[in-house]
């Protein structure tokens, strides 16, 4: 999820507005000309002076007596009257331009969140939330920001995060910010109360969902663990874990560095096999051969059975399956791709529920039946190439 993906905070003033202020705009433009002209023919000012007197004149700001000759008070006579009401119409076009963008970016913000699903909500955009939503942005995996102080609000929004200004500890900002349709709830805010808020909260508007909180002692462990928190993280115990296993096993402190960076040759992922993807049928040896020789397998973990670490060549993966694997990132990038259901397949599935074009009403072609059975061989051979996140 690039940040291009992002709604980013631009201006955008709408059409008519924008014909309005550039009239006014013209119109307070000719009226200043006209002033500085008439000044510098009646009174024989210089160009400087007859601007500098014609703008204190519309703005009414006013410097005293300029000592000018009568027919120049009557030609300002007039410069006041036409000039003042033009400013004051001007300046309320702009603010009321100003106004209308800030709403109307606000409501295309909000209907882009309103469209997301099993997106990240970030709560805290100080610096452990700024590290999160750089990860996920390199990790183009989608999620809306959730602050309630104004300027690292405005702060995310100039990266061209989506934001909703706003506690978390606030069902209504919750559900602004779609957590009926998230999948993953962070609550990164620097008050341990304001934790514990939200993710009681969250608990309660949503049962299922995950819930990872920042948590700095070990009795605010525990709190969040009661009031629903599906995992806790505690930076200060994590980064002392870190220095000494740098200490103790460098080697091993800089392979996992190492995996964590995006440009790295190595790195360190888990895979999800879905419904009718390519992988479904294969064994890890097969796939090691082929496509994947430069992909280790750490761990494939199977609903009902114990994790097998590492697992065996001669195992079939099947749908469900989740693989964590090591290895070289454009291979994984393709593993990941293949472990996504296959476009025919997905067809197929899409007719037999009556979602594809055909309906349920209408009976399949022919040739359906062979295209089936020939699915798992012609997807076995298919490399597709890796998939873009849908944009945001």
């Amino acid at each position: 999820m690039t940040r291009d993906h992002h709604l980013a905070h631009t201006p955008d003033i709408p059409g008519e507005n924008r014909r309005r202020l550039v009239k006014a705009l013209s119109l307070l433009g000719g009226i200043l000309g006209l002033g500085v002209v008439g000044l510098m023919w009646i009174e024989g000012w210089d160009f400087w002076r007859a601007f500098f007197f014609t703008l204190v004149t519309v703005t009414t700001v006013g410097y005293g007596d300029e000592g000018i000759s009568e027919p120049g008070q009557r030609f300002t006579m007039l410069l006041m009257v036409g000039g003042i009401g033009t400013a004051s119409y001007t300046f309320a076009l702009v603010v009321q331009a100003m106004v209308t963008n800030q709403l109307a970016w606000r409501r295309r913000m909000q209907s882009r969140i309103d469209k997301l699903e099993g997106h990240v909500l970030v709560s805290g955009f100080g610096r452990m939330g700024r590290i999160i939503c750089e990860e996920l942005t390199a990790a183009e995996t989608m999620f809306v920001v959730i602050e309630c102080d104004p300027v690292a609000a405005t702060v995310a929004m100039e990266l061209g995060y989506p934001v909703v200004q706003g506690s978390a500890t606030e069902d209504e900002v919750l559900l602004q910010a779609g957590i009926q349709r998230a999948g993953h709830l962070v609550c990164a805010m620097n008050r341990e109360s304001e934790n514990i808020v939200a993710t009681l909260s969250a608990r309660q508007l949503c049962p299922e969902l995950s819930i990872i909180a920042r948590a700095e002692r070990p009795e605010e462990i525990r709190k969040l663990r009661l009031a629903g928190a599906t995992r806790t993280v505690a930076p200060f115990h994590l980064g002392g874990m870190e220095i000494a296993t740098t200490i103790t096993r460098p080697n091993v402190a800089d392979f996992l560095a190492a995996t964590t960076c995006s440009e790295s040759p190595v790195v360190l992922a888990e895979i999800k096999i879905e419904t009718g993807s390519a992988l479904c049928g294969r064994t890890l040896s097969d796939c090691g051969r082929k496509e994947t020789a430069h992909v280790s397998f750490v761990t494939l973990e199977r609903k009902g059975e114990v994790p097998h670490t590492p697992p065996r060549g001669s195992l079939d993966m099947r749908a469900g399956d989740l693989l964590i694997v090591a290895g070289n990132p454009d291979e994984i990038r393709w593993m990941r791709a293949t472990a996504k259901p296959s476009k025919v397949a997905q067809s197929m599935r899409n007719l037999e529920t009556g979602d594809g074009e055909l309906g349920t009403q209408q009976a399949l072609p022919p040739d359906v039946d062979s295209i089936a059975s020939a699915l798992p061989s012609e997807a076995r051979q298919a490399k597709p190439s890796p998939t873009d996140v849908s944009e945001f």
